[in-house]
């Protein structure tokens, strides 16, 4: 059984059948391999699906919504977010925004079309864990998780 990190993605194209075919996708949960296929034949390869998408299964619990040329919505991603995934989007002219978080494996980070990839590991037991984390919705998102973690240390580790 993964680790589930999740994903927050917004993407917007200039062509609104791009943003069709990225809508129709993710409500086939075929998201990934519309747009960037593992192989000819269709059929799944772990190897080639992290190797082409940065995770090995496709999205789940997805949920997306469109407003004029911008889809925004959420998803999860087995042990690691769709990074290669997000690269390939770039390349066919989407503008990507995504954030996520693992809390299993205790990392989250950010990807942009202007600025790539910024990757934090963390660990809420080191008084300094906020150090070197320079994207605010990684703070705030991690601190709300800080919070729960402190909770759950008050009260003995009990949930």
């Amino acid at each position: 059984m993964p680790n589930w990190c999740s994903n927050s993605l917004t993407v917007t194209h200039s062509d609104p059948a791009m943003l069709d075919r990225f809508m129709t996708a993710s409500a086939a949960d075929n998201l990934f391999a519309e747009f960037v296929p593992l192989q000819e034949s269709g059929e799944w390869d772990y190897e080639l699906a992290v190797r082409k998408w940065g995770t090995k299964w496709e999205a789940s619990d997805s949920d997306f919504q469109r407003e004029g040329n911008t889809v925004s919505g959420v998803f999860s991603t087995a042990w690691a977010p769709p990074i290669e995934f997000y690269q390939a989007l770039v390349e066919l002219g989407f503008e990507v925004e995504a954030d996520y978080h693992e809390p299993g494996n205790t990392f989250a980070g950010v990807f942009t079309t202007n600025e790539g990839e910024f990757f934090y590991d963390y660990n809420f037991s080191e008084p300094n864990w906020r150090n070197g984390i320079e994207h605010e919705v990684i703070l705030e998102m991690l601190e709300y998780e800080y919070q729960s973690y402190l909770e759950y240390n008050e009260d003995g580790g009990q949930d």
